[in-house]
């Protein structure tokens, strides 16, 4: 492993310095490193779904300003998640070997599409009659 881990952190150390060391423990990168792959995977999420028609508008209204109170809610879920992750050990093996960087992040992508995916769907867009008809001309064909 890169860094100290907590436990090292919190053998040798009284609780401020424990404090101030915490962030920059191999648990802390880890989950780090999950919150940027999550966060990436809820926007890969969106980028499916508008690529698929199954919503409208730009990244910003889609996550907070039309669905503000989903898209907390898959940050939350997802950040329970990657701390699950963490303190289970998921990423370091039996011997306390580092898996890799590789893992972590698409661990985090897998989380936040998921999370994304689950909660916030989003809203669908109208069908107007337009769209009717060209949806009708495409099923004929």
């Amino acid at each position: 492993m890169a860094g100290e881990t907590i436990a090292q952190v919190h053998a040798s150390s009284t609780l401020w310095e424990f404090l101030l060391r915490l962030p920059t423990t191999m648990e802390a990168q880890i989950w780090y490193a999950l919150v940027l792959g999550g966060v990436l995977g809820m926007i890969g999420h969106y980028v499916r779904q508008r690529s698929a028609s199954q919503i409208e508008g730009n990244p910003i209204d889609y996550f907070f300003r039309e669905n503000a109170w989903r898209s907390i809610g898959a940050a939350v879920a997802m950040a329970i998640e990657l701390f699950g992750e963490v303190g289970t050990g998921l990423f370091t093996t039996e011997a306390g070997q580092f898996v890799g960087w590789g893992i972590v992040i698409l661990s985090g992508l897998k989380t936040g599409y998921l999370g994304d995916s689950v909660i916030n769907k989003g809203k669908r867009p109208e069908w107007t009659e337009r769209k009717r008809e060209a949806m009708a001309v495409v099923e004929k064909t």
